[in-house]
């Protein structure tokens, strides 16, 4: 690890950006915000697909634009990696890159070679999707990874998720598609003209990808590329891998009861001939998980591990259905998850310390406080007593808990500016709830406003006794006490609006199961990364190799780094006949 820096060429040094994402970075988080709203507003006007598809036809060839790998099989064996979600912090991605550059993985049960083949399988970049992000946050650790172990040759195919999609796709395009100057990502080499592909396997094997946009649909052209890859390449019984930006097996049992609407689709094109869905991948979900049919179905798995922020494992269902096409519900059961629950659980509680691992948001919050204190404090011109000389006075014994609280609350219709902040950040928290119970997300909503009120006057409280103690009179005038009065609000009012976001999110998470995202995006955790190997045998059974890297590479406050532990296997390989 010592000579990462070493590995990249002079560019690639110069634009490296090792920490993770900070996504509760103010300026982030509107940015990100930005780019969602103009990224759905100008999809719903004009799909990229379309376009790309008009200007970039695929040559009616032999195989109507499908790659043909049926006879690459070495020894009987053709091997295929797949990863998602990468590209969020940079040792991370580094990390999970080296094991998929590595010649082979050893383990007990024998050693793993390369991959032929890479699949992305969506999410290849955070947060934003531009030509620089790709090549900071993706390129660049692919590249040192490749150096790292040698030169060597594979390709590559990609599957957009919803952050490639925040630009439009053009990014993405640029990057991956061939047609639009595709490029190198380290040693492997991008082929795809489109953002949607299908690949022959050996043994009737068939691994098909598809771009549902943001979670909005299939476009034509993609509809007309499968539909005509399952109509005259496969045939009867031929057995397809299906790549799917999004889990929608987990998606609709715990956001939305349409999630699975694109996989039906793609589904009835696919099978259509006769062939048959036997393993069905997505990303999007940064944890592995493993789903097995109790009666007919594909085995589902999710293996989000290619580099970005931990998802949690433990409030994932027990068990999901898909729609057997006839009026019937197949049920499928969880089998295996990574990391494993208790591990999950307890990494939510890192969430005490919201306001140190997110204190950029922290003083975001402190500064409101400060704010919502200075509107409170300068509306006192009709009252004898200001309001802080009131919670001095209970603080001295002079009066009760109960005098200063009502007189704090008497003292917000005075305030206009107070009131419109308020009702802001109430309605933007009825809203963070993510629930489909409208009823739920506004009493979670009013009880987060309630904690944050208590907050407020905790914080208040401690500042006008330290600004007491500095001057009798200090709200009387803008000098240094009250500048003391304000700095306070602030330090205080983000260490506790912190620690109230962070006792927020643990319980939304493990109580109520809400919150995946939020709660451990907070936490930017760079381990427990974990990725896929295939391998078709001459028999023509497909072996899936979930591998795990614990403890992704660090770079500590000394300047040295932290090599990350090799990939093991999560669990005894999935074998699908």
């Amino acid at each position: 690890m010592a000579e990462l820096s070493e590995q990249l060429n002079p560019q690639s040094q110069q634009r490296v950006r090792h920490d993770m994402v900070r996504w509760y970075n103010p300026r982030q988080m509107l940015r990100t915000g930005l780019h969602v709203a103009s990224a759905t507003v100008v999809g719903q006007i004009a799909d990229y697909r379309e376009v790309q598809a008009a200007l970039d036809p695929i040559g009616d060839d032999e195989m109507l634009g499908a790659f043909d790998y049926s006879d690459a099989a070495v020894d009987g064996d053709f091997w295929l990696d797949y990863v998602a979600d990468l590209g969020d912090g940079w040792h991370s991605t580094h990390s999970v890159a080296s094991e998929l550059a590595r010649e082979t993985i050893a383990t007990s049960g024998g050693d793993l070679p390369r991959g032929q083949v890479l699949i992305m399988g969506g999410d290849e970049v955070y947060p934003d999707p531009s030509v620089q992000a790709y090549e900071e946050r993706l390129i660049a650790p692919y590249e040192a990874a490749c150096k790292k172990h040698g030169g060597f040759a594979a390709d590559l195919f990609a599957v957009p998720g919803n952050h490639d999609w925040y630009d439009g796709l053009k990014a993405f395009t640029t990057i991956f598609c061939k047609g639009s100057r595709g490029r190198p990502v380290g040693c492997w080499r991008t082929r795809q003209p489109r953002s949607y592909f299908a690949l022959q396997l050996p043994q009737r094997w068939w691994i098909c990808g598809v771009d549902i946009q943001l979670a909005a649909d299939l476009n034509p052209a993609q509809v007309d590329y499968f539909t005509q890859i399952s109509q005259e390449l496969m045939q009867p019984d031929d057995r397809v891998i299906l790549c799917a930006p999004q889990p929608g097996w987990v998606f609709e049992k715990t956001r939305s009861p349409d999630a699975l609407d694109n996989y039906y689709e793609i589904a009835e094109i696919l099978t259509a001939g006769g062939a048959d869905i036997r393993l069905a991948l997505s990303g999007d979900l940064h944890h592995y998980s493993r789903y097995e049919p109790n009666d007919l179905g594909p085995v589902l798995i999710t293996a989000g591990g290619g580099g970005a922020f931990q998802h949690p494992t433990h409030k994932l269902p027990e068990s999901v259905g898909i729609d057997d096409g006839n009026g019937g519900r197949n049920s499928f059961s969880l089998a295996a998850a990574y990391p494993e629950k208790r591990v999950s659980r307890a990494l939510t509680y890192k969430n005490l310390l919201f306001p140190f691992i997110n204190w950029d948001f922290a003083a975001l919050i402190g500064v409101v406080y400060a704010f919502l204190a200075w509107f409170l404090e300068t509306r006192q011109e009709s009252a004898k007593t200001s309001l802080s000389d009131a919670f001095i006075a209970m603080m001295a014994g002079h009066s009760s808990i109960g005098d200063a609280l009502a007189r704090f609350f008497q003292t917000i219709p005075k305030s206009p500016e107070f009131a419109i902040v308020v009702l802001i950040v109430y309605i933007g928290l009825i809203n963070l709830n993510l629930s489909n119970n409208r009823w739920l997300s506004i009493a979670l909503g009013t009880a987060h406003t309630l904690l944050h009120f208590t907050a407020l006057i905790a914080a208040f409280c401690v500042a006008v006794q330290v600004a007491h103690w500095v001057s009798p009179h200090f709200d009387d005038q803008l000098g240094a006490a009250f500048l003391i009065f304000l700095g306070l609000m602030v330090v205080l009012g983000g260490l506790l609006g912190g620690l109230v976001i962070g006792l927020y999110l643990i319980f939304a998470l493990n109580v109520l199961g809400l919150q995946w995202t939020n709660c451990f995006s907070a936490l930017r955790i760079a381990d427990f990364n974990n990725f896929l190997r295939l391998r078709i045998d001459a028999e023509g059974r497909l072996h899936v190799h979930p591998m795990k890297i614990e403890r992704a590479s660090r770079t500590l406050p000394t300047g040295h780094d932290v090599p990350a532990s090799r990939a093991e296997p999560i669990e005894t390989p999935i074998v699908i006949s």
